[in-house]
């Protein structure tokens, strides 16, 4: 039994027969039903990204200039993959969002309509913190040194002579 259950996994699935089974008439092209197909194989990609978010989180709580650098990088790469996430994400619901909505399209006399939902606005959402957060873990990273520059040259106790401007050759004694 495990041997069939191991030979019946496989990537993504096919959401054009799940349409067809729920369209009296949907009628799907070919090129669209193969898009779609290839489209489910790179829903992998969802995981990953929230792996990367979480990996980049983690590096940054923890972490000094370099660790904030490498963080910021991370938190990089994870809005780009949550980028490709959400343009796959748009790109494969709205196929299957103009099947479902086209006029011809009646299941037992009742118009069915698709939309958007809740699901790939989350996923806008994640794509939009991914790249504040990146956006927000590089500025602290370069000003953490700025700081750091600035409270080592602040001695207690001493302070700094006054700043003399500096005399041309013509202003200098002889």
């Amino acid at each position: 039994m495990a041997e069939t259950s191991a030979l019946n996994r496989k990537l993504g699935y096919s959401p054009v027969n799940v349409v067809r089974g729920v369209v009296n008439n949907a009628d799907f092209s070919d090129a669209a039903e193969r898009t779609t197909r290839r489209l489910t194989k790179v829903m992998v990609l969802h995981p990953v990204a929230t792996g990367l978010s979480f990996l980049g989180f983690v590096m940054a709580a923890g972490a000094g200039i370099v660790g904030s650098f490498l963080a910021s990088l991370v938190a990089l790469l994870a809005f780009l993959v949550t980028l490709v996430v959400l343009i796959v994400d748009f790109v494969l619901f709205g196929i299957i969002k103009n099947e479902i909505n086209d006029d011809d399209n009646f299941n037992n006399n009742i118009n069915i309509n698709a939309y958007f939902s809740v699901g790939i606005w989350c996923v806008l959402a994640a794509g939009i913190c991914t790249f504040l957060a990146a956006v927000i873990l590089f500025f602290t990273c370069c000003t953490g040194r700025v700081k750091k520059h600035r409270d080592n040259r602040k001695v207690e106790g001493y302070t700094s002579p006054p700043r003399t401007t500096r005399r041309r050759f013509w202003q200098r004694r002889r």
